[in-house]
């Protein structure tokens, strides 16, 4: 696993951990770093004009996510239903 003198991570995880990284950025309600970063890779692109348009208000994936565990591991909800 650890080798003396070698790269730490091995190169081929080097990739893996950065999109953990951004999907974190993401989950945590930073996607103002996603955004970026996006429009810096696909400013001389043909998908440039797209960003323009992408505009993301929402924070969906925190409740995507957590909703299904909780409901997994049956604890309780906190979502109230308006009457």
């Amino acid at each position: 696993m650890f080798e003396i003198g070698k790269q730490f991570p091995p190169a081929g995880d080097v990739e893996r951990l950065a999109k953990y990284k951004r999907g974190k950025s993401f989950f945590d309600g930073k996607q103002h770093e996603v955004y970026q970063r996006a429009s810096e890779l696909l400013k001389d692109t043909p998908f440039a004009s797209q960003m323009e348009k992408l505009y993301i208000a929402v924070n969906i994936i925190d409740i995507l996510c957590t909703k299904p565990a909780d409901l997994l591991v049956k604890k309780p909800s906190n979502t109230k239903l308006l009457t």
